[in-house]
């Protein structure tokens, strides 16, 4: 099938959302912060086994995809890594987008409009289309979660994979 762009951010942004999920889940005050530093390094390594469970967290930057098929671990084998990455499952996703928009100020039963795609898709390389201006501590995290969020409606609406590229 045809691949269409519905999201596009940068890494450190997506790091600050799965930073802010992994605190949210972990029962840890929500805190913005201007850049990533040793504490995000430190929550991965402390709380290990949590961020291998999510499907948020525990996801390639660059590569791997989500499925509109609900299994509640991400997959990762040998082959998986091999070939792209960690296979996670949109409803997954979903759930875990669902569950950290509270902190960011989101309402997740009636969440914001998404950012407008990119118009093609984007070189690995290639700089992310500066986010929208928002007010909030924690733009950056609620960009990519808007992204984010409208690519898992959209995988379990018309059936299709999310793929990271």
């Amino acid at each position: 099938g045809e691949v269409a762009p519905v999201a596009g951010f940068d890494y450190d942004a997506l790091h600050f959302l799965r930073r802010a999920y992994l605190l949210q889940v972990c029962g840890l005050p929500v805190t913005p912060v201007d850049e990533l530093g040793g504490d995000y390094e430190q929550l991965l390594e402390m709380f290990e086994s949590t961020a291998q469970q999510s499907h948020l967290v525990w996801h390639y930057d660059h590569a791997g995809a989500y499925v509109p098929v609900d299994f509640p671990h991400p997959l990762a084998d040998d082959e998986l890594l091999a070939g792209g990455g960690p296979l996670g499952s949109s409803h997954t996703l979903l759930r875990e987008l669902e569950a950290v928009a509270p902190a960011l100020g989101i309402d997740p039963a009636n969440p914001p409009a998404p950012p407008q795609p990119p118009l093609g898709p984007t070189e690995l390389e290639e700089p992310a289309v500066p986010a929208p201006y928002d007010a909030s501590p924690f733009a950056r995290e609620r960009h990519v979660w808007l992204g984010l969020h409208a690519a898992a409606t959209r995988s379990l609406a018309q059936g299709s994979m999310i793929v990271f590229s």
